[in-house]
């Protein structure tokens, strides 16, 4: 074969990227679990792991995500914004939280025959939920109030239940609800100091069957009293019901300033809180994968993300030139920072899974707002330097500089008796590996050659550099 080199065009390098999350959302994800889609108020879109929120369900009696609004996801209760409220984003769970910047009235809330504020039914066990960050912890601040009146032989009466801060704790007020042959009042108090801008989880579970109360703070028990004509476990349970009479709005937030999330009341006594707010310590967002149309050299992996607290996020990403399944089990990971420069990673096909991990305590979760994955051509190797040649018997030893690429497989040595023709004998000879000299054997004495050295790197022939300058040699029969 005749090669003619006479000059060498520079290749036009292509580059591009892909980019999941930020303006370009999150279609390209295959699967994700534990995770949950986060928009910001400034409309961008995030990933995060999933709450440990509720969902109306079975018992549940009231439900206040506070999400932007005051909407009661269990559908009984109805709640009317006030002016000294607004909607943050310093929440527990999803969007926003309620908050109360200043002292005022609070939220007035009613509700259908069917809830449990405002049935005249027994009551019977429950467990009312919220979770508070208190701006203040002076007394006289109302986290939950329902009281009216009523009268019994001939008396008013006031009845009610009050979640209350008094002398920096949560206190619960039972004001004539629970009736033997009296009615009877009850007042327990926690035991854990609440501190200003600190969240905290308060939980009461009330099991009608013992008359038993429980205090919750951050899912331990700390107080209980029992609902019985004695006061001990073993008395006779009283009945727990709010008057016929009584038709005043439940009330949350009077006089309280902080914030509040997750008002929730269940129609059971719920064994276990949890005070993670994260479902689960990791999530996995695994993309799809994504074909860029031919082998490309990929160039840089980041993960645009914040990990508060010791939360943390694992970058991995695999690659090949051949398509494989999304879910496939055989091509490893490659873990690697989540702001990645990559060297000599080729391929056509690419995959990136994004592990979001919280701190033990499940308190704090990584926010992802993008990856982006960056590809140009598969540049061809450096053109070989340095070439030199010394005649010998019949063969010629040629010496070069090594190129400095790690992806360097060997060389190609083209060989001819004309100038910019090299189709002499096996032209071009392969020598692979790292060797930077060879002997071209078989030549004959008396005769000009003249040679040209390339690179080639491990993609093959596609990926050969240009040819180094030229240099002649003539071996000799008495040359050595």
């Amino acid at each position: 074969m005749r090669f003619l080199f006479f000059f060498l065009i520079a290749p036009i390098l292509f580059c591009g990227q892909f980019t999941i999350g930020a303006g370009s959302g999150f279609g390209d994800v295959y699967f994700a679990t534990n995770i949950s889609y986060y928009t910001a108020s400034n409309g961008t879109k995030a990933v995060r792991l999933l709450d440990d929120r509720s969902d109306p369900a079975d018992g549940t009696d009231m439900l206040f995500h506070f999400d932007g609004n005051l909407a009661d996801a269990a559908g009984n209760y109805t709640a009317a914004i006030a002016p000294n409220v607004a909607f943050t984003p310093e929440k527990v769970y999803t969007e926003s939280a309620l908050l109360f910047p200043r002292k005022g009235s609070g939220i007035r809330i009613t509700g259908s025959d069917r809830a449990l504020f405002f049935t005249t039914d027994r009551i019977g066990s429950m467990t009312i939920s919220f979770h508070v960050k208190p701006a203040q912890t002076l007394t006289g601040a109302d986290i939950l109030s329902r009281t009216g009146s009523f009268i019994e032989r001939g008396e008013v009466k006031r009845e009610g239940i009050c979640a209350y801060i008094a002398q920096g704790k949560l206190h619960w007020e039972f004001i004539n609800i629970f009736r033997g042959t009296d009615a009877r009042s009850f007042v327990m108090r926690g035991e854990t100091f609440l501190k200003p801008g600190v969240w905290h989880h308060h939980a009461l579970r009330y099991e009608a069957p013992r008359g038993r109360l429980v205090m919750f703070c951050d899912g331990n028990e700390e107080t209980e009293i029992f609902a019985t004509d004695s006061g001990g476990k073993d008395g006779n349970v009283l009945i727990g019901s709010f008057s016929k009479d009584d038709h005043n709005p439940l009330v949350i937030g009077d006089g309280f300033t902080g914030v509040l999330d997750e008002l929730s009341v269940n129609t059971s006594a719920v064994r276990r809180f949890t005070a993670s707010r994260y479902t689960a310590r990791t999530g996995v967002m695994l993309s799809a994968v994504k074909d860029l149309r031919e082998d490309m050299l990929i160039e840089r992996i980041r993960c645009d993300s914040t990990e508060p607290g010791g939360s943390d996020v694992r970058l991995m990403y695999r690659v090949s030139g051949r398509y494989f399944l999304p879910d496939n089990e055989t091509i490893p990971w490659v873990y690697i920072p989540s702001d990645a420069s990559l060297s000599n990673v080729r391929g056509r096909y690419i995959q990136v899974k994004t592990e979001l991990v919280a701190e033990p305590s499940r308190q704090h979760s990584p926010l992802v707002n993008a990856i982006t994955v960056r590809w140009r051509d598969d540049e061809p190797p450096l053109v070989p330097t340095g070439l030199l040649a010394q005649a010998q018997n019949s063969a010629v030893t040629l010496r070069w500089e090594a190129v400095p690429d790690r992806s360097i497989a060997g060389y190609k040595i083209y060989y001819g008796n004309e100038r910019g023709y090299y189709d002499c004998g096996n032209s071009p000879l392969i020598v692979r590996g790292r060797m930077t000299n060879f002997t071209v054997s078989g030549l004959s004495n008396d005769t000009l050659y003249y040679f040209a050295v390339s690179a080639f790197d491990e993609n093959g022939a596609v990926h050969e550099s240009a040819l180094s300058s030229e240099i002649h040699a003539r071996p000799k029969p008495y040359l050595k």
